[in-house]
């Protein structure tokens, strides 16, 4: 494998990446409810995700989502059910204490669900979102194995691509993390908002996942 191939696929890897998707809804939303420092957790399990995609790939687990459709769609359910899951808990937050009425008390700043949550959950929750989306192992199974060359060892080109993949995977998210940090500063009820915004479209993604067909590409 040459320098120039694996700049290309880094490229173009960036570009895939930095599509919006529930990975980058989850980054947005983790920066704006808990900031980029405590979201950078929620990173650490996209970027797990995105490295056993890659050992899937090569593996051979693209190709057997690609051939059996029983697989397929265990997959595609298990993921949508999950993305909805987590954009409903967003839409409907709990809170620790109960609505005071207006210039009864201050607002607490952090809600406890919110500003608590453990380095742990956040990294369960985006590994959960990056390994239950069969759309994207699809794609990298394509797309892939397109960078490698056939007449060369393959673990050292497929850990070369694992490696720019999550370059490109560390960039778009801490991006789209940054963006929602920003809009946590520039906005006193930005946690809440944009939460519930952030949840709607991973519903709506859910739903999406759940009805894609693959002949539908």
């Amino acid at each position: 494998m040459t320098y120039s191939t694996l700049l290309i696929y880094f490229g173009a890897a960036l570009l895939a990446l930095a599509v919006p998707g529930p990975a980058v809804i989850l980054a947005i939303t983790n920066g704006a409810q808990h900031g980029l420092a405590r979201a950078s957790w929620g990173m650490i399990g996209a970027i797990a995700a995105n490295l056993l995609v890659v050992a899937a790939v090569a593996c051979g687990l693209g190709t057997l989502l690609a051939t059996s459709q029983s697989a397929y769609n265990a997959i595609k359910w298990a993921g949508a059910a999950y993305i909805c899951y987590l954009g409903v808990k967003m839409l409907f937050p709990r809170s620790g204490r109960h609505p005071q009425p207006d210039g009864a008390e201050p607002a607490t700043p952090n809600p406890p669900d919110l500003g608590d949550i453990s380095p742990q959950k956040l990294i369960r929750q985006s590994f959960a979102v990056g390994i239950t989306n069969p759309k994207a192992l699809l794609f990298f199974s394509a797309f892939l194995p397109q960078f490698v060359d056939p007449g060369q060892p393959l673990i050292g080109q497929y850990l070369w691509l694992a490696g720019a993949q999550t370059v490109a995977r560390v960039l778009t998210l801490c991006l789209y993390g940054a963006a929602g940090a920003r809009l946590r500063r520039h906005a006193s009820s930005g946690r809440a908002w944009v939460g519930r915004a952030c949840g709607a479209m991973l519903v709506c993604l859910g739903i999406l996942l759940a009805l894609y067909r693959r002949d539908d590409r």
